[in-house]
């Protein structure tokens, strides 16, 4: 995603309601079934405590989102339904931390034999280390934060990748702490179309990462994974 894109998007996000406005008997309209989704992917339950992913409210509440989807849905002109009922020609909208959607099993990376510093991919589609690379036209991704659940993350820095244009990497040392939850809130969303690519520099030569990407996944319901 560019300035030029941001800008796309957040017109959108203008006449977003207009866009989803088709109404599903008796769940609401479009926007609704969306909006549902975000609700479940921000909210954090910890210890009877609820907590919020702040990338992805930041990312909703700036309308970098709904303009997102807004854009992708109005290019491939089908309907949006909720995941239970939705056909093959439907549009899904789904949480991001499916590892079936990067033909992953698990995001639990495990290395050793490194020097460190080193540089590891976090992505590792059908096994193999690299770029995770999208159906066009089929699917989009929006990528907002990264949460760990490790006591003691091996991972110092992460670099992001998205259709071919490389980010600046983006340090881990201050994440935002929800109990025993590390957040890395990313400045912007990642809107990504083509390929994605997570990499990241650890500082032991062995170890293991087990963390969670924090977003959206739009797909279409023939290309939607399913358990394995």
């Amino acid at each position: 995603m560019n300035l030029e894109d941001l800008k796309t998007y957040l017109e959108y996000s203008k006449k977003a309601n207009q866009i989803f406005s088709r109404h599903i008997d008796p769940i609401g309209t479009e926007f609704d079934v969306i909006k549902d989704v975000y609700e479940e992917v921000k909210t954090v339950f910890l210890k009877n405590r609820e907590f919020e992913i702040p990338g992805i409210k930041r990312a909703w509440n700036a309308g970098i989102i709904q303009g997102a989807l807004a854009y992708f849905r109005d290019k491939v002109k089908k309907d949006v339904m909720p995941i239970q009922f939705a056909k093959t020609d439907n549009l899904i909208i789904e949480p991001l931390y499916r590892p079936q959607i990067f033909n992953m099993t698990s995001f639990t990376i495990s290395f050793s034999g490194l020097t460190p510093p080193a540089v590891i991919d976090l992505l590792t589609p059908g096994g193999t280390s690299g770029p995770y690379t999208l159906q066009v036209d089929k699917e989009m991704i929006i990528l907002t934060d990264i949460i760990t659940t490790d006591a003691d993350p091996v991972v110092a820095e992460i670099l992001i990748t998205a259709d071919g244009d490389p980010q600046r990497p983006l340090s881990t040392r201050k994440a935002f702490k929800i109990g025993e939850i590390k957040v890395y809130e990313l400045p912007f969303p990642v809107v990504v179309d083509n390929d994605i690519r997570i990499q990241a520099r650890v500082e032991v030569g062995s170890g293991s990462f087990t963390y969670l990407p924090i977003g959206l996944h739009a797909v279409l319901g023939a290309i939607h994974k399913g358990l394995t």
